[in-house]
């Protein structure tokens, strides 16, 4: 896919599906010499991205559109759920345990989510819940 700007910080960055953005990485990385981490074993594939969840795909879409209006600015009045979803874990319990399993055939061993359009923040906790409730099992 084209680059594009993030609208979600002031960075450049590419959308890609997981394959594409995992074959960039390269396998065996060059040892680090930090205390215990001497070995490419050492290193996991761990892929941060944000994400909003909700019990169905309608209840996904309205969370991004309140996460939307509430942004600072207006830095994020071009992006859609269309665009949001295209590469975040976003949408209903079904469709975000799918985008999981096609990070995990690619070798990813953790996911980090940030639940909201603004790193680190909560403002719905229902989200989480979502998440460690019907995600989580589903992937283990």
């Amino acid at each position: 896919m084209a680059n594009r700007v993030n609208t979600r910080s002031p960075t450049l960055i590419r959308t890609v599906e997981p394959a594409t953005l995992l074959c960039s990485i390269p396998r065996s990385l060059v040892p680090i010499h930090w205390a215990g981490c001497d070995s490419p074993a050492t290193f996991r594939r761990t892929v941060g991205l944000y994400g909003t969840v909700g019990l169905t795909e309608d209840d996904a879409r309205a969370r991004f559109e309140r996460a939307r209006a509430s942004f600072p600015g207006r830095a994020m009045r071009d992006e859609t759920w269309e665009t949001w979803r295209a590469d975040t874990l976003s949408g209903s319990p079904e469709q975000v345990v799918e985008r999981v399993r096609a990070f995990e055939a690619l070798g990813v061993e953790e996911l980090i989510l940030s639940p909201w359009a603004l790193p680190f923040a909560v403002i719905e906790p229902e989200i989480v819940d979502v998440f460690a409730e019907e995600v989580m099992p589903a992937c283990r």
